[in-house]
């Protein structure tokens, strides 16, 4: 029985933890695609947050840029004079720097639009390609001189790239040239003798001739056109924000753009004051990123992690990192932890269910095995006893007494056996419904004592003992029981009886062995208590605990072969739970075996 119970077991946990350990991978998986699904919620959260901040320095950026873009190429020349004439005027009055005083008052000599100038502009300047820079201020001609030199070598880099480029359009420009001569050839001739004639001879005809001739010559017109046309406008680049290396190794932001103007080339550009700008720009975007920061492109790839603005080479490094949200219980799960508590209670309530089942199977087991054994020694008594008898095998009278008082102290024994089981099932049925017990009386504690001693003197004598009562007398005496005395003398006479089979002197006793039976008798305020000790060898201590349960008998019966169905503390405690009192096992004495019974007085 023990190796299938264990078997029961083992299957049940395995399944149990197979259940579990799907049930933990799928929660595993769930909450990673939860903290996925966050991670990925605070990347698009920060993505936009950096979106925001881009848009917000670039739409700061880019009216200066525009400023300086749509400014009239000769507005240079008159910010210069007035920034000139102002340098003079500050320079005998205060001493404040030139770039100071240019930026601060502009000249009343200045037009409206050379007084909108741009208000993070360190110095204007503008310069020809082999002419010295015309800078206002004094400091600024280091940088300005830097912006040339880089200006040059970038645009010596790019002819290098176009030279092949530059060589086939010329080729292909002289082919087109050298057909258009050879096509208006005859042209030409045609037109040099009409103007000849033109000299000699001013006839009518001739002139009307002449002026048919010019007609049909379009490229002497267009000669004659461009001879008397006014002059081409200057061309404008796009203006190019630039970083110089200045004279004092620092990198420093200029606004560059090339004019030409009659075959001439004019570089114009305004140095910015780059600390200026960007502490602007950070405080802009502070609310969103607090650790951000702006540096200077100067590479061909921004640095990694950063992003590079629409309208300046410089990269935005946002800083700080993907705040990820608190772990917080989405419905997803929710709902593993609703699966869990599920599957707990239920592998629980099958371990519950399981247990009670496989404890029901051994008491039924335990239960077949005691009475099989208990009534199968009566029964070979009365069988053997009566055949004597019956067949008159026995003739002495004294002999014949013996077999029938054997016969006698056996069906006495099959009686208990049988009441004890019928007691059992009529417990069992009691606890299903919960029904009062039959024969209740009320006593009172005198009374009840009268009806409890007797019987119990009686075994004690049979079995060679002495009952020793020692009963505490209150002013509770008169106080009342509502109880069912049978069901007391019969928990009484259980208690007695193993005193009897485990206390009783041996035959090889010493003639000093205590044979002393105590009951001691105590009332309360609220209960009556009976105490029933002995002075055998006790209840060992790994018995201890259960010592009550059904169909359980303890070492020392198993060892000394005592006779016993192992119901008798079992059926005890439970007809004293079912009168609202109770028997336990118990150490105040000190000696044997000690159970107290606790009967409730009425109110």
């Amino acid at each position: 029985m023990n190796r299938r119970r264990t078997l029961i077991w083992i299957t049940f946990w395995s399944g149990s933890l197979l259940v579990l350990l799907a049930l933990t991978a799928a929660s595993i998986s769930v909450f990673r695609l939860e903290r996925r699904n966050d991670e990925n919620r605070a990347l698009a959260q920060r993505q936009e947050t950096i979106r925001l901040a881009l848009w917000r320095i670039d739409s700061r950026i880019a009216p200066l840029i525009a400023l300086e873009a749509a400014r009239p190429d000769e507005d240079y020349a008159r910010i210069l004079a007035s920034q000139l004439q102002q340098r003079t005027l500050s320079d005998s009055e205060s001493d404040f720097t030139a770039g100071t005083a240019a930026r601060s008052t502009p000249s009343p000599f200045a037009t409206p639009q050379a007084q909108t100038t741009n208000t993070y502009a360190n110095a204007y300047f503008e310069y020809q390609d082999q002419g010295e820079p015309v800078v206002s201020d004094s400091e600024a001609l280091g940088v300005v001189r830097s912006a040339r030199r880089l200006l040059r070598s970038a645009e010596s880099n790019q002819r290098k790239d176009s030279t092949e480029q530059t060589k086939e359009s010329e080729s292909n420009k002289l082919v087109a040239e050298q057909r258009k001569r050879d096509d208006t050839s005859t042209d030409y001739a045609a037109r040099q003798q009409l103007t000849e004639s033109f000299q000699y001879d001013q006839a009518p005809a001739r002139a009307e001739a002449l002026g048919a001739t010019i007609k049909s010559a379009p490229e002497q017109s267009d000669e004659l056109a461009y001879a008397f046309a006014e002059p081409a406008p200057p061309r404008v680049s796009a203006i190019e924000p630039r970083w110089i290396t200045a004279p004092d190794t620092t990198r420093q932001l200029v606004l560059v753009r090339r004019i030409t103007r009659n075959n001439e080339t004019i570089t114009q550009g305004v140095w910015l004051d780059w600390p200026s700008l960007r502490s602007e720009l950070i405080t802009l975007v502070r609310d969103l990123l607090p650790t951000s920061t702006l540096v200077p492109i100067t590479a061909s790839e921004p640095p990694p992690g950063s992003y590079q603005l629409a309208t300046l080479p410089v990269a935005f490094i946002p800083g700080g990192a993907i705040a990820l949200p608190p772990d917080r219980m989405t419905p997803a799960l929710l709902a593993m932890l609703a699966a869990w508590i599920a599957t707990l209670a239920a592998i629980t309530a099958a371990a519950v269910v399981l247990r009670a089942v496989l404890n029901l199977s051994d008491r039924r087991a335990r239960f077949v095995s005691a009475v099989t054994h208990e009534l199968r020694t009566p029964l070979t008594s009365f069988r053997l006893y009566a055949q004597m008898l019956a067949d008159g095998m026995v003739t002495d009278e004294t002999t014949k007494h013996e077999y029938l008082e054997t016969l006698r102290r056996e069906s006495d024994r099959l009686t208990g056996i049988v009441e004890n089981v019928l007691e059992y099932a009529r417990l069992a049925r009691h606890r299903s419904s919960k029904s009062k017990p039959a024969g209740e009386r009320t006593l009172t504690p005198g009374e009840l004592m009268a009806l409890l001693v007797p019987p119990m003197s009686r075994r004690a004598e049979e079995a060679g003992l002495d009952l020793v009562i020692d009963e505490q007398r209150t002013e509770s005496d008169n106080r009342t029981l509502t109880l069912d005395p049978r069901a007391v003398e019969r928990i009484m006479m259980n208690l007695v009886e193993n005193a009897c089979k485990y206390a009783a002197p041996a035959p090889d006793a010493p003639d000093d062995a205590d044979t002393r039976i105590h009951l001691d008798v105590k009332l309360t305020q609220s209960a009556l208590t009976l105490l029933v000790a002995d002075h055998g060898p006790g209840v060992p201590q790994r018995d201890r605990r259960r010592i009550f349960a059904e169909f359980t008998r303890g070492s020392a019966q198993q060892s000394h072969d005592r006779a016993g169905l192992g119901l008798g503390l079992a059926l005890s405690r439970a007809l004293a739970r079912e009168m609202g009192g109770d028997l336990t096992l118990v150490t105040k004495r000190n000696h044997g075996a000690e159970f107290q019974l606790t009967l409730p007085l009425d109110d």
